[in-house]
């Protein structure tokens, strides 16, 4: 059985760090990933000859060309449908509309994403609560999974903290994401300016430093996932404002650290509020780990070519 897994990007463009989609090409018989920035032919060519059993894209792709015995699953990660709604219009978003020809750009990703659903021999959505968006009653969940060898409780905190010059005898929070209006940055800004007793590390993948005047703030950028880790493992709780999430990945590597999360009700955490107990062994419960996520993969598409 041959596999094809195709996505703008197989590995992530912040510090070329795993994906799912990398993992599954990796840890799947049978299995390749096509990196469509990277593609140096055209796809239509390069699936007429390798004729796959089973192409999994991304829905964002919309309705593409594939052999005709081809299986096709669409996976939906990016909540297009909720952005477009809830998003505010800010500059940025008025200026992505006007180069997008006077469209919004969620709009438009939108109807590729239903483009794509329509012509799927199965979808696969992260979880519930993106499944309801879409009306996906039918959908197969498999949230993306997380390296637990990486993403674990470490037992220096103190020396941690000290590496990265964060305060010892503080309340320290951290916040993985960006500036990004869907991540709520605007709300944390307000969070920060009146929590003077909590020191927060931010860790965002903005490629420019954005400009803040606050004394209980550090800043991360584009860092590798094992800094991720570490830093995660410097926190005594991860905090998350977003307004818009599929699954939230950043919360549930910083459970698998054993760090308790404060998050607001979008993704996996609209249909789960962790108890903050036991954070790892709640994650693990739940089947978040990257080898529960495998197994379910490799059982979806052996039965897709049944």
């Amino acid at each position: 059985m041959k596999t094809y897994l195709i996505n703008e990007d197989i590995r992530g463009i912040v510090s070329n760090e795993e994906t799912v989609w990398s993992v599954l090409a990796e840890n799947l018989d049978g299995t390749s990933g096509v990196a469509l920035n990277d593609l140096k032919e055209d796809l239509t060519a390069l699936l007429n000859r390798e004729n796959p059993d089973v192409v999994v894209c991304n829905a964002i792709m919309g309705n593409f060309y594939t052999p005709a015995h081809t299986k096709r699953v669409v996976f939906l990660q990016d909540n297009f449908f909720v952005m477009q709604k809830i998003l505010p219009w800010d500059w940025k978003r008025v200026v992505r509309s006007v180069l997008n020809h006077f469209k919004d750009p969620y709009v438009t990703k939108y109807k590729l994403q239903i483009d794509a659903i329509n012509k799927a021999d199965k979808v696969v959505v992260v979880s519930k609560d993106i499944a309801r968006a879409y009306g996906l009653t039918d959908a197969e969940i498999i949230p993306i999974g997380t390296d637990t060898n990486l993403f674990k409780p470490l037992d220096n905190k103190v020396e941690l903290r000290k590496k990265y010059g964060v305060p010892l005898e503080m309340n320290i929070k951290i916040f993985i994401g960006s500036t990004h209006a869907v991540k709520g940055f605007d709300i944390l800004e307000n969070e920060i300016r009146n929590d003077t007793k909590s020191f927060y590390i931010l860790v965002l993948k903005d490629k420019y430093r954005p400009m803040l005047k606050f004394s209980n703030v550090k800043v991360f950028q584009r860092i590798g996932q094992g800094t991720l880790a570490e830093l995660m493992n410097c926190a005594d709780l991860c905090v998350g404002r977003s307004r818009v999430e599929t699954l939230w990945l950043g919360p549930i590597e910083a459970m698998f650290c054993g760090i308790p999360v404060d998050v607001t009700p979008v993704g996996i955490f609209a249909d789960w509020k962790p108890a903050n107990i036991d954070p790892r062994k709640e994650a693990f419960e739940l089947g978040l780990d990257r080898e529960t996520m495998i197994k379910r993969w490799g059982s979806l598409i052996s039965k897709i070519v049944e």
